[in-house]
Parts: structure tokens; sequence; C-alpha cells
């Protein structure tokens, strides 16, 4: 014989001795006699911690800066000694740096 599935209540009354079919017929709600519990999902431990009991400041208002123009063909092809090429050199550096710092306005 297959095992069958009995539903008792909290006082062990029968509710069914054909669990598996008054299962399927009640997915959702069983039948039970009790009292489901309290809905109450605002009271749980630490509650008074997630609780804003003053106005949020979000701070300073502040636009992003302006961006500067960057010109990458103001650089000379050639340099023909070596401090025009520290110099382009420092100005290429220049322009990759502001290029870093400025990527929320260069595209």
């Amino acid at each position: 014989s297959l095992p069958a599935l009995v539903l008792l209540d909290k006082s062990g009354a029968l509710i069914s001795t054909d669990g598996v079919r008054l299962l399927r017929r009640h997915a959702r709600a069983f039948p039970w006699s009790c009292v489901p519990p309290p809905q109450t999902p605002h009271l749980h431990p630490l509650y008074e911690r997630l609780l804003r009991t003053a106005p949020v400041d979000p701070g300073q208002a502040h636009d992003l800066p302006r961006y500067l123009p960057l010109d990458f063909l103001s650089q000379p092809a050639a340099a023909t000694s070596l401090a025009e090429a520290v110099s382009v050199l420092r100005e290429c550096d220049l322009l990759c740096t502001t290029t870093a710092v400025q990527a929320h306005s260069v595209l």
C-alpha cells in the first residue's frame, strides 16, 4: 500500500485522510482553523536606526565645473631642440590630465 498523507489540526482532530488531494485543491490557503499572525512588517529589531526623525539634508547643490576646451592639434609636428621637446611633453601631459579630469564633459 502507498503511504497516505493525513492532516490533523493542532488539537489532533482529523482534517483529511487524503491530504495530497486536499493540498492540491487548496494550494494557497489550507483549511486550518487557526488565526494567521498579524501583518506587522514595521515591527522588527533595530527599526529605530532606520527611522529618520529629521528631514534629510542633501548638502550643497553644485553644478559640474565648466570644461576647458581641448585642442589636441595645437602641438607642433616636430621639435627642433630639447627645450621644445620638454615643452611639448609638458603640454601633452596637461592635455592628457585635463582629458582624464573632464571625463564627464569630453566625448
